[in-house]
Formats: C-alpha cells, structure tokens, sequence
C-alpha cells in the first residue's frame, strides 16, 4: 500500500508539473490588434501613435534609474531619464518650485511673526497650500514614475503589432511554475515569474 501511495504521488507531482509547464498567461491575454489582415501602414497610425513609435519603448535602465531619481529628488528628473519630460515631467518640475516657493514664503512670514510677537502658531494660508500642494505633487510624481512605463510599453508594443511588426522587446507574460522537490518527498515548489 505504501508503494502504491508513492506511485500515486509520483503520478500527480508529474502531472501537475506538465499541467502548470504548459499553462502561461500568453494563452489568457487579450487578442492583439493588428495581426492577421488588419495591419495598418505607419500613415494611417495618429500622430500620436507614431510618436510613440519614433521614441520607441523605455528601456528597464531608464524605467528603474527614473524610478528612483523620481522618487528621491523629484523635480521631473526621473521623467526626463524615461523620455517622458515633455509629457508629464515638466508638470513636476513647475508645480514643485512654485509650491515649494509658496511654502517657503509661509515659513519666512512665520518667522517673521517668531520676531515680532514671539511666537508663531500656525503656518499662514499660503504656506498651508504650498505645503498640501508639494505633498500632492510628490506623491503623484513617485506613482507616476513607477506605474507609467509598463503602460507606456504595453501601447508601444500594441502599435508595433498593429503596423504588423513584432515589438522589439519580449511580450509582458506571467508564468506560473511548478517542479516537484526532492528525489525522496513528496513536496512541490510553486513559484510565479512576473515579465513587463
């Protein structure tokens, strides 16, 4: 019965690891646009299509080292790295200086105030709004910069296969793995693989 009960896991482990090797993601996602006979030429495509085209996919460099410029100094420097200033970088860069100068401009009337009467309980309206304002922007510039590029390169790799060429970097995919352990367990590993 003992032998038995092992041929059964072996059986299982078996099956399961041919089950999950042939299950991909790939399988699951949306049906491309362009293939077969609907390709279109790069003049039908819109202007921003082809923009898109012309810059080109941003590159997992550029994805992290913007990522993290973004998020620790800001200012639009991470976008600028993506190739992405002129989309929304530049939006940072003026937004921050101004509510950084509002802010600024609330912490030198207090201080003035600290002078003058000895004491300063609360930061007046403009540097409350600069402050809020420096906060917002911070948080969408630090969301923006991570979350934006694989939507980015999703589209790109969407146009090229409309135009009907392959894109130039692999297809975004999860696999899911799973491998039996040991010669002598019954145990499995699972694991999943995450590609953008």
């Amino acid at each position: 019965m003992n032998l038995s009960r092992r041929k059964m896991r072996s059986t299982l482990v078996c099956l399961i690891t041919l089950i999950s090797l042939s299950f991909n993601s790939a399988a699951l996602a949306e049906p491309t646009e362009g293939t077969a006979k609907t390709k279109l030429s790069r003049n039908q495509l819109s202007d921003e299509e082809q923009e898109i085209l012309e810059d080109g996919p941003i590159s997992d460099g550029a994805y992290i080292a913007g990522g993290v410029l973004g998020t620790v100094i800001g200012l639009g420097i991470g976008h600028a790295v993506q190739g992405r200033y002129g989309e929304r970088g530049w939006i940072f860069t003026a937004g921050e200086l101004v509510a950084a100068s509002m802010y600024v401009s609330g912490l030198e009337d207090c201080v003035e105030r600290t002078f003058t009467n000895n004491s300063c309980d609360e930061l007046n309206s403009t540097g409350q709004i600069g402050a809020i304002a420096l906060l917002g922007l911070r948080i969408w510039e630090i969301v923006d910069v991570w979350a934006a590029p694989p939507s980015y390169n999703k589209r790109y790799r969407r146009i090229k296969r409309k135009i009907g060429e392959n894109p130039d970097d692999e297809e975004a995919r999860m696999n899911f793995i799973l491998l039996p352990v040991a010669k002598n367990s019954a145990g499995v590993t699972a694991g999943v693989q995450f590609r953008f």
